[in-house]
């Protein structure tokens, strides 16, 4: 019940106002660790990749970030975190190539800016991950620049 005419105005101005002005807060718990665990399951399964299943491999990995919400830049740092274990499997390239060429630049560059953050010096294997990024013309140097 609404008691007088002020009330009713005080309260519709913070509905709108929180309607308006309210942020979204993000929540890590939607996402189920389940799928981020199957997710490496299925890269390291795939770690003989080849041409004939790096396209199965793929559509899994899509089909584990629809079915369990996953946020596809944390799939992005997983890919990539495999890949830079194992530099030698060049079909992970076909995987990377599925993500979007800024996430991957911001990706990398979050890497590198937790080292710094952290104090500590970024591992030989993620430049060597950079340099076979940019080798192989899936980066440019002066994108990633910035970043080391």
């Amino acid at each position: 019940l609404i008691k007088s005419a002020a009330d009713a105005k005080a309260r519709l101005q913070r509905l709108r106002t929180g309607k308006v002005y309210s942020q979204q807060k993000f929540n890590l718990m939607r996402e189920e660790s389940e799928g981020y665990a199957k997710l490496i399951v299925d890269l390291e399964q795939g770690l003989a990749l080849t041409e004939d299943n790096v396209e199965r491999v793929a559509n899994n990995i899509q089909s584990l970030i629809a079915y369990f919400n996953l946020d596809p830049n944390r799939v992005l740092d997983v890919v990539l975190d495999c890949f830079e274990s194992c530099l030698n499997q060049p079909c992970y390239f076909i995987l990377i190539k599925k993500f979007s060429a800024t996430s991957l630049i911001q990706v990398l560059g979050f890497k590198f800016h937790g080292h710094m953050k952290a104090g500590t010096r970024p591992p030989s294997s993620l430049f060597k991950l950079v340099a076979t990024l940019c080798k192989n013309k899936v980066i440019h140097v002066s994108d990633i620049y910035p970043y080391l």
